[in-house]
């Protein structure tokens, strides 16, 4: 990606709210190729072993998630993913390349689409804005998958491991 882009915090940004008097979309209703409300990043490594790694934080309920934000009007969905890294799980890297893919939720009666990337960690910060709120933790690809409790994340966890043993950047185990 390598765009140079600044980093600022808006503590008053929040979700995407419904229209008053539109009706709730069931995620179901959210066509694929509309503008997604959210961007998420899949932060990790590659062990010497070739093991994936990946770094999960801690939701206000204590589940363990990925690093997920409203997009900004001045932002791109890549923005996003990078800043809400950088702002929940203290850690910078490079985007891969392609999109993961995409979700549908329901939050606050407002259908949201997140779009997610992955994100290959080249720095973890001892210090970050969002350290008091927040866990964070380095899972290995298998552990990561159960400790995520949505399954859409989870299949989108194999879909970056299967990019990354495609390109023969992990081991065979």
């Amino acid at each position: 990606m390598g765009s140079e882009f600044s980093l600022s915090h808006n503590p008053d940004s929040v979700g995407v709210p419904s229209a008053p008097g539109a009706p709730a979309l069931s995620p179901a209703h959210v066509q694929r190729d509309s503008r997604p409300q959210q961007a998420a990043a899949v932060p990790y490594r590659v062990d010497p072993e070739g093991n994936l790694w990946v770094l999960l934080v801690t939701n206000s309920r204590g589940e363990w998630i990925v690093p997920k934000g409203t997009i900004e009007p001045n932002r791109s969905a890549e923005q996003t993913a990078l800043i809400e890294s950088l702002e929940e799980a203290g850690v910078t890297g490079t985007l891969d390349e392609a999109e993961l893919g995409r979700y549908a939720y329901v939050k606050g009666g407002a259908s949201l689409l997140v779009a997610v990337y992955s994100m290959r960690v080249d720095r973890v910060l001892v210090r970050w804005l969002e350290q008091a709120d927040r866990e964070r933790e380095w899972f290995r690809y298998v552990e990561a998958t159960e400790r995520l409790s949505r399954t859409d994340l989870r299949k989108l966890l194999r879909v970056l491991h299967d990019r990354l043993a495609g390109a023969a950047k992990l081991s065979a185990a």
